[in-house]
């Protein structure tokens, strides 16, 4: 095996037949389908854009994320744990009104992550300011779990 860095910086591994692994060994490819992304990733992504889609983002967060996950929001702050990450979500929907939402994806961007872009339609309730709000997120997956979500977002004050 021949050890390489890939475009992030990452080490990989070529094995003799051609096939691509990380330092751990663990490839991305799924062997039945070459040239396909695992299917533990690439069901969890499809099943997060499925679901947010149909505004079940709760849903998501029980069932699908990590007891320890890390949740970064733009200012880089930081939430450890699904109960306190759950309670940060259940807090903001509390100040909208959602008037839609979609989400576009997924997209591949490791063997463990995906990105989605999700657009909201909101009214905030203190205001009354009805917005839309641009968002990237950037999920990591072990386990067939989310372990870490992070957010960026375009067109809102920080």
């Amino acid at each position: 095996m021949q050890s390489i860095r890939g475009i992030h910086g990452r080490p990989i591994i070529v094995k003799p037949d051609a096939s691509i692994a990380d330092a751990a060994g663990r490839s991305p490819v799924d062997q039945h389908h070459p040239g396909s992304l695992s299917m533990s990733l690439q069901s969890v992504a499809e099943r997060v854009v499925e679901l947010c889609n149909q505004l079940k983002n709760f849903d998501v967060m029980h069932t699908m994320y990590d007891p320890e996950i890390v949740s970064v929001e733009p200012t880089g702050q930081q939430t450890v744990g699904k109960t306190p990450v759950i309670q940060k979500s259940e807090r903001w929907a509390a100040g909208v009104e959602i008037h839609g939402e979609t989400v576009r994806g997924p997209f591949y961007c490791a063997p463990d992550q995906f990105a989605t872009q999700t657009t909201f339609e909101i009214t905030r309730k203190a205001t009354g300011q009805r917005e839309t709000l641009n968002e990237i997120t950037v999920y990591t997956v072990k386990n067939d779990l989310i372990t870490r979500e992070q957010f960026f977002f375009g067109g809102e004050t920080w």
